[in-house]
């Protein structure tokens, strides 16, 4: 659809300076994939954490630096 939009102005010839894009109902995760940066692997890594998170609940699954940590002695 915004393909469709920039195609038709810009086949009138109107200057276009920006076009935006919303996205709406997406479904919940808890990263953000990084659109340049992140790998296939890192894809299916943050995948399998959201749907394990979703299958045993958030508090079930935490990146070590945010357990909390014991002092043994």
């Amino acid at each position: 659809m915004v393909k469709e939009l920039f195609t038709k102005l810009y086949e009138r010839r109107l200057l276009i300076r920006l076009l935006g894009v919303r996205f709406t109902h997406l479904i919940p995760g808890t990263y953000q994939i990084n659109l340049f940066d992140d790998t296939p692997e890192n894809i299916r890594l943050y995948q399998a954490i959201d749907s394990i998170k979703k299958k045993f609940g958030e508090d079930k699954l935490m990146r070590a630096t945010a357990s909390p940590t014991e002092h043994r002695g």
